[in-house]
């Protein structure tokens, strides 16, 4: 009778064990996962947006700058453009942002408050970048006020696009397949024009759900 309740007994407590140390193992691999994942995080940023656009692009990937994750538009105004018709295939987009304020935070999820955590940082420049994407057709930008900028062609099998030098001026071709990067001192309204269409860019706040690896 003894040693039967002794054996039941004895794995019971086998039993508990085993469900510690599994669920202990559980726990170690879910953390693991959780780091290697990355975080995520709601940002507010405000950066030069386009009315008529709802939609972020980061030409900085496009133009393969090492990014350590994305972020992407939850509420607010797109940054970008494309003007297509016959022959012009152009984009243009700003990159002209700074970090307002961390909402939320986590692992896998965001989901600790950080109260709008952060401060706003005024940049130097407003930035942009203009892609011509046509196959034969040049493209011209042109502004009111000087700007530096500096042309290259489309970076091709994941080469980086760099700008060695900035030259300035308030008007400037951009042959086919070829990436033109634009900046101007810092303003809250940009404005400038882009084969004959003129756009107006305006600083404004928006939110964005971000993910780093």
């Amino acid at each position: 009778m003894f040693t039967a309740q002794a054996s039941i007994t004895s794995i019971l407590s086998s039993s508990r064990m085993t469900f510690w140390v599994n669920s202990l193992k559980l726990s170690v691999i879910l953390a693991v996962i959780m780091i290697a994942s990355g975080c995520t995080s709601i940002n507010g940023y405000k950066q030069h947006t386009i009315a008529a656009a709802d939609t972020f692009i980061d030409c900085g990937a496009l133009l393969h700058e090492p990014r350590a994750g994305g972020h992407f538009l939850l509420l607010g105004a797109g940054n970008n453009v494309k003007l297509k018709q016959s022959a012009l295939d152009v984009l243009v987009c700003a990159q002209t942002d700074s970090t307002e304020s961390i909402y939320l935070a986590g692992p896998l999820l965001p989901v600790i408050p950080f109260f709008g955590f952060g401060g706003g940082v005024t940049p130097s420049y407003s930035e942009f970048v203009v892609i011509n994407y046509s196959a034969g057709t040049t493209v011209n930008v042109a502004a009111e006020k000087s700007f530096e900028w500096c042309i290259n062609p489309i970076p091709s099998d994941g080469k980086q696009y760099r700008c060695e030098k900035y030259l300035t001026g308030n008007t400037i071709e951009i042959p086919a397949n070829s990436v033109l990067k634009l900046r101007q001192v810092f303003a809250e309204k940009a404005k400038f024009s882009v084969a004959d269409t003129e756009l107006e860019f305006d600083y404004k706040r928006g939110l964005y759900f971000l993910i780093t690896g």
